[in-house]
């Protein structure tokens, strides 16, 4: 997830629960992704630039989510010289032991499982080897943005196909989506930094995205649950379409847009920490999310839904109007300096419960 446009709104609305939350009995479980099963030399060519536009002040990328359906590593706020106000790929294949990093090593060869941002051995990284990915997100660098949130995270694009419905009115009432992983921060030393678990929504009846997150891990403290940040993205279809990021911590009594799903509560600055996560998104979660963040769309458009001044339209209050367009699973950070944020995740599973 790209926050640079997002920051004075993520400050203004940055409870953690404590006890694992009781769930039901699982009726059933229909799998939309995972685990991940990354094999040797799987990163060629599944590097992306998660930003958009001239840096600092990039858009979330069209890419993966443009691309044929897949794993990828995409980072943002990270540049080249040659290109130094561009976001580019992590490109530089990487012999370079992270594991004191990440708490994640690959093992030799590691340059088969390893991409890095330039010849800065310690330099952002990403690693993925079989169900694990590593993430390494370092300030002390060149080139980077990081005093304006700089990420590196695993994605997986379904390749623009929206036939992946988690909420179908085909499932019953009870339906959930589900996403859960083992999360591991091992080292963190920043201004601000966090992991997540994301599903990435398309809105089949205005084109507009929905980045849904759950917040494993947070260094700071603040509500459980963050005002959603709405904005027009250039970067999206041929005129540009609505993005809103929501964020929900995962806590014991559940908030307005998630709850637990019988794993770890959302960790606060501990580190080195992993735990298993599990969160679960209703039907009634994605109906409030919606509703919130259509109401500062219509309070922008002078009262109407039309996008009549931004050119953002609100939302379907619909949950089976949405599909499941990919999964972002990562950490980022915003420091400078010897800021820098290293974990891993293992065996992540998106899932409808129902």
């Amino acid at each position: 997830m790209t926050r640079t446009l997002l920051l004075p709104a993520l400050l203004g609305a940055l409870a953690l629960g404590g006890a694992l939350s009781a769930t039901s009995a699982r009726a059933a479980t229909f799998n939309h992704y995972g685990p991940p099963s990354a094999a040797a030399w799987s990163l060629s060519g599944h590097s992306v630039e998660g930003g958009a536009g001239t840096l600092p002040n990039a858009y979330p990328s069209p890419k993966p989510w443009n691309l044929a359906a897949g794993d990828y590593c995409s980072s943002y706020k990270f540049a080249q010289p040659s290109a130094p106000t561009t976001d580019a790929p992590l490109a530089t294949v990487s012999d370079f032991n992270l594991g004191s990093l990440t708490g994640f090593d690959p093992g030799v060869p590691r340059e088969a499982y390893q991409l890095r941002h330039n010849a800065q051995p310690d330099s952002s990284a990403c690693q993925a080897k079989g169900a694990t990915w590593g993430f390494w997100a370092n300030a002390n660098t060149n080139n980077n943005y990081c005093t304006n949130w700089c990420g590196v995270r695993h994605d997986y694009s379904t390749g623009q196909a929206t036939g992946t419905r988690p909420w179908s009115n085909g499932y019953p009432p009870s339906a959930k989506l589900v996403m859960t992983a083992f999360r591991y921060v091992h080292t963190y030393a920043a201004n601000l930094g966090w992991s997540y678990l994301c599903a990435m929504l398309h809105d089949t009846t205005t084109s507009q995205r929905l980045e849904y997150c759950l917040r494993v891990w947070r260094s700071w403290s603040g509500p459980a649950y963050d005002t959603p940040i709405v904005f027009r993205n250039p970067y999206i279809g041929t005129l540009g379409a609505g993005f809103t990021s929501i964020v929900s911590d995962l806590t014991a009594a559940g908030t307005r847009y998630a709850q637990n799903w019988g794993g770890a509560t959302t960790v606060l600055g501990t580190q080195p920490s992993g735990n298993t996560y599990a969160g679960a998104i209703t039907r009634s979660h994605l109906v409030n999310a919606v509703n919130d963040a259509n109401a500062q769309i219509r309070a922008s458009n002078l009262g109407t839904c039309i996008g009549l001044l931004n050119g953002i339209r609100c939302y379907s209050t619909d949950p089976d109007k949405y599909a499941l367009f990919g999964v972002e699973d990562g950490l980022e950070l915003m420091g400078s300096g010897a800021s820098h944020l290293g974990g891993y995740s293992t065996g992540l599973r998106v899932y409808t419960d129902y």
